[in-house]
């Protein structure tokens, strides 16, 4: 689909509703067009953004890239040479997203990670236990609530100071669930 608009206003309402695979924005549109429209359609619509423009100098490239343009194309522009320019940039940003959510899956696996070895560290501390036993009392926690083991593990992590995180096992002496084997 190809759509025109006048303004950067109405180019945003057309972005807006089409909700194209990309969007070719004129630099030389009147008001507050320019750069702006770019940076505008990056942060509210995302879709890969290619510039058109009949300057080349250097500030507006710095601006484009800044605004999240994928593309920079200077006029006269030839017909044959647009299309390549936006498969590339559609292609571009799908990859840009695809590596975000891919940082975002790792950033939170990170994060579990942390917080399953902080709930470790709050059970072997209080309990008095080892870190397998600690491990697995957060496994079986895990089991029983059929949840990841981070759930367990962050609600003992954010429980810290709490009267529920001293109490897990009041008695340690006492076996939790055959998980602490008995004392000789």
């Amino acid at each position: 689909m190809a759509a025109e608009a006048d303004t950067a206003g109405a180019g945003l309402d057309l972005v807006a509703q089409e909700r194209p695979d990309a969007a070719v924005i004129a630099v030389g549109l009147p008001r507050r067009g320019r750069i702006d429209a770019a940076a505008e359609v990056e942060r509210r619509y995302p879709c890969p953004v290619v510039v058109l423009t009949s300057h080349a100098d250097r500030t507006v490239i710095a601006r484009a890239r800044s605004a999240g343009a994928m593309a920079y194309l200077v006029k006269p522009l030839r017909p044959e040479e647009l299309a390549p320019a936006v498969e590339l940039a559609i292609a571009r940003f799908a990859e840009l997203a695809r590596a975000g959510r891919e940082a975002a899956g790792l950033r939170r696996a990170l994060e579990d990670r942390k917080t399953i070895e902080r709930a470790k560290g709050l059970l072997m501390d209080r309990l008095g236990l080892t870190e397998a036993i600690a491990f697995r009392l957060l496994q079986k926690s895990a089991m029983d609530r059929r949840t990841p083991i981070v759930g367990p593990g962050r609600a003992r992590a954010h429980r810290r100071g709490s009267h529920r995180a001293r109490s897990i096992r009041a008695d340690p002496l006492r076996p939790a669930a055959g998980l602490v084997p008995p004392l000789p």
